[in-house]
């Protein structure tokens, strides 16, 4: 049961780490800026997809920074996606906006180092 949850919270987690981009995909859109809501609508399904190739409970044995890799790439090209849209990035002060991602990149130091099998309950070797 525990299990279940885990794995639950895990895809929830992780998806809604992509899903804020289809309502801006909407926008671009209605916008006529198909080269933009094409894009982001492949980057969330790239993302939505490597979550699930790259559950980290298909590769038990393998540390999850590993795992994160891909989906936090998508995650960043999804977030410069917006920025370029919005500001374009016609100067650096702009482009330092985007500090407030480093909060994001949390898990890579507080699990990247444990495995899967660390949160089913077996022995981190």
């Amino acid at each position: 049961m525990k299990d279940k949850w885990i794995k639950s919270g895990w895809i929830f987690f992780t998806v809604s780490s992509f899903i804020w981009i289809l309502p801006f995909c909407v926008f671009w859109f209605i916008k006529s800026k198909i080269l933009f809501s094409v894009s982001g609508t492949l980057l969330c399904l790239a993302g939505i997809g490597g979550i699930i190739f790259f559950a980290p409970w298909k590769f038990p044995d393998t540390r999850l920074w590993k795992l994160l890799i891909f989906p936090y790439s998508i995650f960043l090209l999804s977030v410069f996606l917006l920025v370029y849209d919005l500001t374009g990035f016609k100067n650096l002060k702009e482009i330092l906006y985007g500090l407030w991602l480093i909060p994001c990149f949390t898990p890579f130091f507080t699990l990247g180092w444990r495995k899967w099998s660390f949160f089913a309950g077996e022995k981190e070797i």
